[in-house]
């Protein structure tokens, strides 16, 4: 079952800490999340999608902004039509994922990311930016831009 092992992968991510060790690693691991949602995004319920996002928006306002950060890029980029990884799909069938994910949850995405932004902002006023932090406002602002320059137009 898909959603099956794609949580068992969300799990093992977020309980690795010796992941952060292996950023090509854990940056792969989020990619196959990231295909797993996407291989499955038209066959799950709205209620499975959003479940999902909570998951993501956890995340978030945890300890593990990194990670939830790095599960959204992971998933932008496979809806994004020039980076979606080739995994056996037609065209259609990830044009149709595209267009769905477009009209149901790339607006949460970037209001997820801009809340992140604004806390990292609140973040920096108070105290002195480190490099993690830094790290960190750079990702959601690559990952705010490639929401900002979605291709709209793809057929």
């Amino acid at each position: 079952d898909r959603q099956a092992l794609r949580t068992y992968l969300l799990n093992y991510i977020i309980q690795r800490s010796s992941l952060w060790k292996m950023p090509y690693e854990r940056r792969q691991l989020y990619q196959v999340v990231a295909v797993l949602v996407k291989r499955g995004w038209l066959e799950e319920s709205s209620e499975s999608k959003m479940a999902f996002f909570a998951r993501l928006d956890e995340l978030l306002a945890s300890d593990q902004v990194t990670m939830g950060l790095g599960l959204l890029s992971a998933l932008v980029n496979e809806f994004t039509a020039t980076r979606a990884t080739a995994v056996h799909v037609t065209k259609e069938f990830h044009m149709c994922c595209q267009r769905n994910f477009e009209d149901t949850f790339l607006k949460r995405t970037y209001q997820m990311v801009l809340t992140i932004v604004d806390r990292l902002r609140s973040t920096a006023k108070q105290h002195s930016i480190s490099s993690h932090m830094e790290s960190l406002l750079s990702a959601a602002l690559g990952l705010a831009r490639d929401v900002v320059e979605w291709d709209f137009g793809s057929p």
